[in-house]
C-alpha cells in the first residue's frame, strides 16, 4: 500500500498500471482548487523513471520533489544534487 500526499489523478493512474494500491493521506483540506501542474502525458510519451520538480514546476519556493521508480544510482547523485541546487536558487 502506498499513501499519497498528492491528489494527482495521473500518479494514481501510473500506480494502478504497475499493480500498486494507493490511498490519499488525509491532510488538512484547503479550499478546492484546480491542478497546480498539468501532468497529462503527451501521446506516445513514456513514463519517466526519475523526475525532479522544483519551484518552477509547482510554484512553492524552497520545495523540490524527487520522484523515482528506480534509483538512478550513485553515479547520478552529483548531477541530481546540482539540479536540486539550481532549482532552489532560481525564482519560481
Amino acid at each position: 500500500m502506498i499513501y499519497l500526499a498528492s491528489r494527482s489523478p495521473r500518479r494514481r493512474q501510473l500506480l494502478r498500471q504497475i499493480g500498486q494500491h494507493s490511498l490519499p493521506l488525509l491532510l488538512r483540506q484547503l479550499p478546492a482548487r484546480g491542478l497546480d501542474v498539468d501532468e497529462t502525458p503527451h501521446p506516445g510519451e513514456p513514463a519517466a523513471d526519475f523526475v525532479i520538480a522544483g519551484p518552477q514546476t509547482h510554484g512553492v519556493a524552497g520545495l523540490v520533489n524527487l520522484f523515482g521508480i528506480e534509483s538512478p544510482g550513485l553515479t547520478a547523485t552529483l548531477a541530481i544534487a546540482e539540479d536540486v541546487r539550481m532549482a532552489l536558487s532560481s525564482p519560481p
